[in-house]
């Protein structure tokens, strides 16, 4: 059945939901992965009718191999990118862990290499900065009523009900300029290099929109978007390039200007 002009504006964002856990001093337990330069919280996607909750409960099982009980919300962020689209994640407060509980990890090895506690500074220095913004806002939630409402990890300015909502456009940030940077059209070197050359236009044009809009966060985003690649493309129906492409570079490129 063809969905209803009103069903096709619905969001179906994908949700992930984490946990964030503390040591007696007050700092965030964080995960090293071994598929990424940078560290984590424990958490994953929610599956197919799971709830965010029992999605972190079991994602903290796989990730730690231990199963203490999760307290209240302590933030949302709709976080959406263009690799992904929609996207909502979900923060809860795992409590405060002692040394038995410490000594009860066992980490998921093929995923995870190490585990460690950091302050708020150290959480900016050893993950990208849109999560550490999220881990920052949440940690302090804690000492508030209720939970944090984020947009890409930070409380939103207030908004008429008729104000237009800019915080990501359904394209890429900002890519208005003409030719637009779109990675389908590239086909061979030229391509690419076309691209290449609209997509630097298009920084110097509207840069600051972008969600990663300096050269290390590029970098880094560039990155963990390639070593994420095969999850990008299977999830849009499309198959995986043995070696890299021309096209793949190009999306890889276009990723890194929001990528997670």
């Amino acid at each position: 059945m063809a969905p209803t002009e009103q069903e096709a504006k619905m969001a179906h964002p994908r949700m992930a939901a984490g946990a964030l856990f503390f040591d007696t001093a007050g700092r965030v337990l964080m995960v090293e992965p071994t598929y990424k330069d940078y560290w984590e919280i424990p958490g994953g996607y929610v599956e197919t009718g799971e709830s965010p909750l029992h999605a972190a409960v079991r994602e903290v099982q796989e990730e730690l191999g231990i199963a203490p009980p999760l307290g209240r919300l302590l933030a949302v962020d709709w976080a959406p990118n263009q690799t992904e689209g929609d996207k909502v994640l979900y923060l809860s407060d795992g409590g405060r862990l002692d040394q038995d509980d410490l000594t009860r990890i066992s980490l998921q090895t093929e995923e995870l290499k190490s585990f460690a506690f950091f302050t708020p500074e150290q959480i900016s220095e050893h993950t990208i900065p849109r999560l550490a913004r999220r881990i920052i806002a949440a940690t302090e939630a804690r000492d508030a009523a209720a939970p944090v409402y984020l947009e890409h990890g930070q409380t939103p300015a207030p908004r008429r009900r008729d104000a237009p909502h800019t915080a990501l456009p359904r394209k890429a940030p900002g890519m208005t300029s003409s030719p637009e940077p779109e990675p389908e059209r590239v086909n061979s070197r030229e391509d690419l290099a076309a691209f290449v050359r609209a997509l630097h236009r298009n920084h110097a044009k509207v840069g600051r929109s972008w969600e990663n809009a300096d050269l290390p966060n590029v970098l880094e985003a560039l990155s963990a978007w390639i070593d994420d690649a095969d999850g990008w493309y299977r999830n849009t129906g499309r198959e995986m390039p043995a070696d890299g492409d021309w096209r793949f570079f190009a999306r890889a490129l276009m990723a890194a200007t929001v990528y997670e």
